[in-house]
């Protein structure tokens, strides 16, 4: 059986987002927005900026072309995603959108690139972006975990 880069990268996407809301769920509500050394990003901020990252590489998926968001749209999603039960709905919205849009690349467009900041991404690896971002910040949170004492794994059921 043959698993296209679209149907894996989307299937991931979905995966590692309800793996991020698993793992945040667990988290007492008292450390969700703990800075580590009064310094470090909170684990809400993380979940904020993986909606943020998800609607982005949608966007870019669908029109071809690197853009962000802009800062005052994300000043927005912050303020506007202040609580766990918030931020939830939203991650797994941007990731079904996210996960559709890959889906919705075709075969034949996949070595097409989009220039980034980074250089140019195909879009083959464009698909994955999110995912990885998504997968960083789950360790991330994680490690923040260790730092209160929570050494167990909080996998999705």
């Amino acid at each position: 059986m043959t698993v296209s880069v679209q149907a894996l990268a989307a299937e991931l996407t979905r995966e590692v987002a309800e793996t991020l809301i698993a793992v945040a769920s667990a988290t007492p509500e008292e450390r969700l927005n703990w800075q580590p050394l009064d310094n470090g990003r909170t684990i809400l901020d993380q979940l904020v900026e993986c909606t943020l990252a998800n609607r982005k590489w949608t966007n870019i998926l669908r029109s071809r072309r690197y853009a962000d968001l802009g800062r005052a749209a994300a000043e927005q999603v912050y303020a506007e995603l202040d609580t766990l039960s918030k931020v939830v709905p939203r991650l797994r919205e941007t990731a079904a959108d996210l996960a559709a849009a890959i889906e919705a690349v075709p075969d034949a467009v996949l070595a097409q690139t989009v220039e980034t900041p980074w250089g140019p991404y195909t879009l083959a690896r464009s698909c994955t972006h999110a995912y990885w971002n998504m997968v960083y910040h789950e360790g991330q949170i994680n490690y923040i975990q260790t730092l209160y004492g929570d050494f167990d794994e909080h996998d999705p059921e």
